[in-house]
């Protein structure tokens, strides 16, 4: 009898959780937000992972034994680089809307690496071991040591980020659907050497059933040596 009860408890339960969901009417997202498509901005990013480049130093300026392999913190040369992008709207047959939307991204040929504070400091022997990065030292100690390096950017392990207006609006919803031909992630270090496309598209139907879409091109390159 008492598992009877409780079953009996649990339908009833059930039941009145479905009731409570009758006569709710969702707000209906306006279409001018159902069609929108709006990129709010780009970023570029140089990453470096510095595997036993740097020292920890102690409190008498003597450095310690054992190399970092990394620092998180210094992944990122800046938070972002200083790049500049240019939009264009092309018409391009076979693509949604006959229009390409293509972003042509200029990059500086080199960024500076900062250690996060003086208790972290780049050893310049480590880096003359392998001679993989070729390295500008800035500033450098009368032990060989400095909180900076400047370092080639590589557009072969490049980020590149987008951000859309619907990270910022209830009602704007855009996502990237789809990464065209083996294009990398974005917001993560990819090969932008070669031209990358991306299907991105409004998560919202419109009143025909479909999605606003669109895709968008994004070509790098050195602003001392452009390409496009």
């Amino acid at each position: 009898m008492k598992t009877y009860k409780l079953i009996l408890g649990l339908f009833a339960i059930l039941i009145a959780l479905q009731g409570c969901t009758k006569g709710i009417v969702e707000d209906e997202v306006p279409e001018e937000y159902r069609s929108a498509l709006n990129i709010a901005y780009l970023y570029g990013s140089a990453r470096e992972l510095f595997y036993d480049k740097m020292c920890g130093v102690n409190y008498d300026g003597a450095p310690l034994s054992n190399y970092i392999q990394q620092v998180s913190a210094l992944q990122d040369g800046k938070d972002y680089m200083d790049v500049s992008a240019v939009l264009e709207r092309v018409e391009e047959a076979g693509v949604p809307g006959n229009e390409l939307w293509r972003i042509t991204v200029n990059v500086e040929d080199s960024v500076v690496y900062e250690t996060p504070n003086n208790g972290w400091l780049f050893v310049k022997a480590e880096f003359e071991k392998d001679n993989s990065m070729n390295p500008s030292f800035i500033d450098l100690d009368a032990n060989g040591r400095c909180r900076k390096v400047k370092l080639p950017v590589d557009i072969h392990r490049f980020v590149i980020g987008i951000e859309f207006d619907g990270d910022y609006h209830e009602y704007y919803n855009n996502e990237v659907a789809e990464r065209i031909d083996g294009a990398p992630k974005l917001g993560v270090p990819g090969d932008f050497s070669v031209p990358r496309r991306y299907l991105i598209q409004n998560k919202w139907e419109m009143e025909d059933g479909t999605h606003m879409q669109r895709v968008v091109e994004i070509r790098v390159q050195y602003a001392s040596n452009p390409k496009y």
